[in-house]
Parts: C-alpha cells; structure tokens; sequence
C-alpha cells in the first residue's frame, strides 16, 4: 500500500505541473495495484483521479467510464459524502 501511496502522490505532482500522459501513467499503476490487492477505498481515490485527468486531456469516454466506476463502488462502501 506504502508504494501505491507513493505513485499516487507522483502522480499528483505531475498533474499539478499539467504532465498528463506522466500523471497517467502513475494513477494506472496504482489503479492496477488496487485492483489486485482489492483495496476497494484505494480504488476510489484512484478512479477519482484518473477520471479528472483524461477530462484534462479530453478523452471525455474514460472519464466517464472512471467517474462512473467511482460512483458505483463509492456506494459500495457507503461513502456518503463520494457520492454526493
């Protein structure tokens, strides 16, 4: 979880500086790593994520398909305050 984290915060600061494609690339790690270790809170902030920056680089499709993603496991965990 230590080196999800890690790529997650890498993954921030190349959005912050608008490296999208780098961005990207750190958040699809650590959505894989997610995934595979089913850490379901993980992979919210991580759909979250990714569903932000494909809407920065236009790719409209795999944003929806992230924030949708994000909704429906949000309520999975009841997170209240995900879905609103």
């Amino acid at each position: 979880h230590g080196v999800a984290s890690m790529y997650n915060n890498i993954g921030l600061v190349y959005y912050d500086q608008r490296n999208y494609p780098l961005a990207l690339k750190y958040f699809e790690q650590v959505a894989l790593k997610a995934e595979l270790a089913n850490d379901k809170k993980l992979q919210v902030n991580i759909l979250s994520n990714l569903g932000d920056t494909y809407l920065q680089v236009k790719n409209y499709t795999k944003a929806e398909a992230c924030y949708l993603q994000y909704l429906e496991l949000s309520k999975t965990l009841n997170s209240k305050y995900a879905v609103a």
